[in-house]
Protein backbone atom coordinates (compact mmCIF):
# COMPACT_ATOMS: atom_id res chain seq x y z
CA UNK A 1 0.00 0.00 0.00
CA UNK A 2 1.16 3.60 -0.90
CA UNK A 3 2.00 6.45 1.70
CA UNK A 4 0.81 9.68 0.25
CA UNK A 5 2.55 12.63 0.60
CA UNK A 6 2.88 14.24 3.57
CA UNK A 7 0.96 17.46 2.85
CA UNK A 8 1.29 19.03 6.40
CA UNK A 9 4.17 20.32 4.77
CA UNK A 10 2.86 23.10 3.19
CA UNK A 11 0.89 24.53 6.43
CA UNK A 12 4.19 26.62 7.20
CA UNK A 13 4.04 27.84 3.22
CA UNK A 14 3.27 31.57 2.91
CA UNK A 15 2.60 31.51 -0.33
CA UNK A 16 1.97 35.29 0.00
CA UNK A 17 5.67 35.77 0.29
CA UNK A 18 6.37 34.01 -2.95
CA UNK A 19 8.55 35.48 -5.94
CA UNK A 20 6.67 33.90 -9.08
CA UNK A 21 9.16 33.84 -11.91
CA UNK A 22 8.01 33.65 -15.63
CA UNK A 23 10.67 33.85 -18.49
CA UNK A 24 9.32 34.08 -22.11
CA UNK A 25 12.68 35.25 -24.09
CA UNK A 26 12.20 37.28 -27.68
CA UNK A 27 14.79 35.29 -28.86
CA UNK A 28 14.87 31.94 -29.95
CA UNK A 29 18.77 31.62 -29.12
CA UNK A 30 17.69 32.27 -25.42
CA UNK A 31 19.57 29.84 -22.57
CA UNK A 32 19.64 29.35 -18.80
CA UNK A 33 22.93 28.27 -17.91
CA UNK A 34 22.86 25.82 -14.73
CA UNK A 35 24.31 28.01 -13.08
CA UNK A 36 21.59 30.70 -13.34
CA UNK A 37 18.73 27.94 -12.53
CA UNK A 38 20.97 26.64 -9.45
CA UNK A 39 20.66 30.56 -7.81
CA UNK A 40 16.77 30.51 -8.69
CA UNK A 41 16.04 27.51 -7.02
CA UNK A 42 18.56 28.43 -4.01
CA UNK A 43 15.71 31.13 -2.88
CA UNK A 44 13.37 29.53 -1.16
CA UNK A 45 10.75 32.12 -1.87
CA UNK A 46 11.06 31.74 -5.34
CA UNK A 47 8.48 29.99 -7.34
CA UNK A 48 8.96 29.05 -11.12
CA UNK A 49 5.67 29.61 -13.06
CA UNK A 50 7.18 29.16 -16.44
CA UNK A 51 10.84 29.61 -18.57
CA UNK A 52 10.44 29.67 -21.92
CA UNK A 53 14.15 28.37 -23.65
CA UNK A 54 16.91 25.72 -22.90
CA UNK A 55 19.45 25.01 -20.64
CA UNK A 56 22.70 26.22 -22.26
CA UNK A 57 25.56 23.80 -23.48
CA UNK A 58 27.13 23.02 -19.71
CA UNK A 59 30.82 22.08 -19.21
CA UNK A 60 31.25 18.10 -18.38
CA UNK A 61 32.86 17.11 -15.26
CA UNK A 62 33.06 14.47 -12.96
CA UNK A 63 30.37 15.89 -11.15
CA UNK A 64 28.40 17.33 -14.30
CA UNK A 65 26.93 14.52 -16.40
CA UNK A 66 25.12 13.87 -19.07
CA UNK A 67 24.09 10.44 -17.52
CA UNK A 68 24.19 9.54 -14.10
CA UNK A 69 27.25 8.10 -12.55
CA UNK A 70 28.44 7.48 -9.22
CA UNK A 71 29.79 11.02 -8.02
CA UNK A 72 27.89 12.88 -9.95
CA UNK A 73 26.27 15.77 -8.75
CA UNK A 74 24.19 17.09 -11.59
CA UNK A 75 22.44 15.69 -14.68
CA UNK A 76 22.38 17.51 -17.39
CA UNK A 77 19.37 16.00 -19.59
CA UNK A 78 16.28 13.26 -18.96
CA UNK A 79 16.66 10.65 -16.48
CA UNK A 80 14.67 7.68 -17.05
CA UNK A 81 15.02 4.71 -14.03
CA UNK A 82 13.88 1.25 -15.25
CA UNK A 83 14.45 -2.31 -13.79
CA UNK A 84 17.80 -2.38 -15.22
CA UNK A 85 18.93 1.03 -14.19
CA UNK A 86 21.88 1.08 -11.70
CA UNK A 87 20.24 2.90 -8.82
CA UNK A 88 23.68 3.44 -6.85
CA UNK A 89 24.62 6.06 -9.85
CA UNK A 90 21.68 8.44 -8.25
CA UNK A 91 23.12 8.26 -4.53
CA UNK A 92 24.53 11.18 -4.80
CA UNK A 93 22.54 13.34 -7.84
CA UNK A 94 21.27 16.66 -6.03
CA UNK A 95 20.27 18.69 -9.48
CA UNK A 96 18.62 17.27 -12.51
CA UNK A 97 18.27 19.33 -15.49
CA UNK A 98 15.54 17.55 -17.52
CA UNK A 99 13.39 15.32 -16.13
CA UNK A 100 12.89 12.19 -13.65
CA UNK A 101 10.69 9.18 -14.96
CA UNK A 102 10.33 6.25 -12.61
CA UNK A 103 8.84 2.96 -14.61
CA UNK A 104 8.56 -0.45 -14.29
CA UNK A 105 11.17 -0.87 -11.45
CA UNK A 106 10.63 -3.19 -7.91
CA UNK A 107 11.30 -0.18 -5.42
CA UNK A 108 9.53 0.29 -2.64
CA UNK A 109 10.71 3.95 -1.57
CA UNK A 110 12.98 6.94 -3.27
CA UNK A 111 15.78 6.32 -0.53
CA UNK A 112 18.20 5.85 -3.12
CA UNK A 113 17.62 9.27 -4.25
CA UNK A 114 18.70 10.42 -0.64
CA UNK A 115 20.46 14.05 -1.78
CA UNK A 116 18.23 14.60 -4.95
CA UNK A 117 17.00 18.42 -4.12
CA UNK A 118 15.98 19.80 -7.46
CA UNK A 119 14.59 18.64 -10.75
CA UNK A 120 13.21 21.25 -13.46
CA UNK A 121 12.87 20.68 -17.15
CA UNK A 122 12.52 23.42 -19.46
CA UNK A 123 10.17 21.29 -21.81
CA UNK A 124 6.31 20.68 -22.39
CA UNK A 125 6.29 17.77 -20.14
CA UNK A 126 6.31 16.74 -16.45
CA UNK A 127 9.19 17.32 -14.38
CA UNK A 128 8.80 13.82 -12.56
CA UNK A 129 7.17 11.26 -13.96
CA UNK A 130 6.28 7.82 -11.67
CA UNK A 131 4.14 5.08 -13.27
CA UNK A 132 4.18 1.09 -13.22
CA UNK A 133 5.89 0.35 -9.96
CA UNK A 134 3.73 -2.25 -7.99
CA UNK A 135 5.83 -2.51 -4.89
CA UNK A 136 6.40 1.48 -3.88
CA UNK A 137 4.96 1.82 -1.14
CA UNK A 138 6.70 5.12 0.49
CA UNK A 139 6.70 8.46 -2.51
CA UNK A 140 8.26 10.61 -0.34
CA UNK A 141 11.34 12.00 -1.73
CA UNK A 142 14.08 12.39 0.79
CA UNK A 143 15.05 16.15 0.17
CA UNK A 144 13.52 16.94 -2.84
CA UNK A 145 12.48 21.06 -2.32
CA UNK A 146 11.38 21.92 -6.27
CA UNK A 147 10.36 20.91 -8.91
CA UNK A 148 9.23 22.20 -12.22
CA UNK A 149 8.12 22.09 -16.23
CA UNK A 150 6.15 24.25 -18.40
CA UNK A 151 3.57 21.38 -17.63
CA UNK A 152 3.77 21.84 -13.91
CA UNK A 153 5.62 23.25 -11.21
CA UNK A 154 5.14 22.36 -7.89
CA UNK A 155 7.21 24.05 -4.57
CA UNK A 156 7.49 21.56 -1.42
Amino acid sequence: MMTPPDLSLLENVDFRNRTYINISPESPDFCITTDEMRTLMSFETNYIEKIYGKYCEPTISETVCRTPAIGCLEVIGNVEINSEFQLDSMRNVERIYGSLVITGTNITDFSFLEHLEFVVTLEQKLAITIENNPNLNDVRFPKLKVFGSNSNSFLM
